[in-house]
């Protein structure tokens, strides 16, 4: 059986320092990537996945920083194309409702791709990123679960189909896949990036 634990820290109606990347709360205290990261590391012993959503304002100057990261990060935020309009409301938060409707194929009142837009989403993930996988099931497993619904006679069928892929030859072609996915994520990034969580990253 397999336990599958999500993380969220979700920032909303903050505004952040444009020049110095973090987020000022009073005491003077503040609260930088670095500090998340730390947190984050304390409890993730598994090599699982930190995904940060981030409806504030100037969070975008973290952009370059996650992409620098070895871990497995991803940041979802927005930016502004332009100043917007105080009598239209459309300020900090309002990311947060066009992603959440987006996600759940609700209709957006501007589509991401609007040129009107005067709100730019923008993701940026870890240079490891794509090099995650969920964990796949082990030989072990998969003995088990044959010699439980499968008669025994047939078992030796299972070690036959899984020679190739538990060879040196797969570990070479797995290492020569996940350069190749690290570089067009990093020249080609996709628009919609499926988390595999039942949620996506978009830029627009």
């Amino acid at each position: 059986m397999i336990k599958l634990y999500i993380k969220f820290f979700q920032f909303k109606s903050l505004k952040m320092d444009h020049i110095k990347p973090f987020y000022p709360f009073s005491d003077n205290c503040s609260l930088k990537l670095d500090t998340l990261l730390e947190w984050w590391a304390e409890k993730n012993d598994d090599g699982s996945r930190l995904i940060l959503v981030c409806d504030t304002l100037n969070t975008w100057c973290w952009a370059k920083d996650v992409t620098r990261l070895p871990q497995f990060v991803a940041l979802q935020t927005w930016r502004y194309l332009r100043a917007p309009d105080p009598e239209t409301g459309k300020g900090v938060g309002a990311f947060t409702d066009d992603w959440v409707r987006w996600n759940v194929d609700e209709d957006l009142e501007s589509p991401w791709s609007d040129k009107e837009r005067i709100v730019r989403a923008v993701y940026k993930v870890s240079q490891a990123w794509t090099d995650f996988s969920f964990r796949l099931p082990t030989l072990a497993d998969m003995e088990a679960h044959w010699s439980a619904n499968f008669p025994n006679f047939t078992k030796p069928l299972i070690r036959t189909m899984s020679l190739f892929h538990y060879s040196n030859i797969c570990c070479c072609c797995e290492g020569l896949r996940n350069f190749v996915r690290r570089k067009r994520m990093q020249w080609l990034p996709p628009k919609v990036l499926d988390t595999g969580h039942g949620f996506k990253l978009v830029r627009s």
